[in-house]
C-alpha cells in the first residue's frame, strides 16, 4: 500500500487583497448567522413572555369571577356568611390580589387589572363584615359596600377581558 501525501495549500501564493476579501466575507457571514440566531431567540422570548402574561391573566380572571359568584351567595337564605361565604371570598380576593401584583410587577401598570382604589374598597368592605360579625350587628352596610366593589369588578372583567383573555389598558 502506498502512502499518499496530503498536499497543504501554499498560503504564500494568496494575495493580501484576496485574503482581506475572504476574511471580510467570513465576518459578514458570521454576523448574519449571529443576527438570525438573535432574532429567533428574541421572538421565542417574546412569545414565552406573552404566554406567561396570558396564563396569569386567565387565572386572575378565574379568581375574580369566583369572587363575584361567591358573593352572589350572600343573599341566599341559610348561608353561613361568617364561617363559609366571607372566608371563601377572602381566599379568592387574596389570590386575585397576588396575581394582580404579579402582573403589575412583571408586565407593568398596563396589565394590572385591579386599581388601588378598588383594592382599598375591598379591604374596607371585608373590615366592615368583620366589625359586624364581632359586634353582632347587621351586615347590611358591609353588604352594600361589597356590592359596589363587586359591581366595579364585574365592570373590570367586562372591559379588560375579551373571551377570558387579558387586554392591555
Amino acid at each position: 500500500m502506498q502512502k499518499r501525501r496530503v498536499r497543504r495549500p501554499d498560503l504564500s501564493k494568496v494575495s493580501p487583497k484576496s485574503a482581506i476579501v475572504a476574511a471580510g466575507c467570513a465576518v459578514v457571514i458570521i454576523l448574519l448567522v449571529t443576527l438570525c440566531i438573535t432574532m429567533v431567540m428574541r421572538s421565542h422570548i417574546q412569545s414565552e413572555y406573552a404566554s406567561a402574561r396570558s396564563e396569569i391573566g386567565e387565572e386572575l380572571y378565574t379568581q375574580l369571577y369566583m369572587l363575584c359568584k361567591t358573593f352572589d351567595q350572600v343573599t341566599l337564605p341559610g348561608q353561613d356568611l361568617q364561617n363559609a361565604v366571607i372566608p371563601k371570598m377572602k381566599e379568592y380576593y387574596l389570590a386575585a390580589q397576588a396575581l394582580n401584583n404579579a402582573l403589575y410587577n412583571a408586565f407593568g401598570a398596563r396589565y394590572s387589572v385591579l386599581p388601588q382604589e378598588t383594592l382599598s374598597a375591598m379591604d374596607q368592605a371585608f373590615e366592615a363584615y368583620d366589625a359586624a360579625f364581632k359586634g353582632g350587628k347587621s351586615t347590611e352596610e358591609a353588604q352594600g359596600a361589597m356590592q359596589s366593589c363587586m359591581d366595579v369588578i364585574q365592570n373590570l372583567l367586562g372591559t379588560r377581558y375579551r373571551d377570558g383573555i387579558l387586554k392591555a389598558a
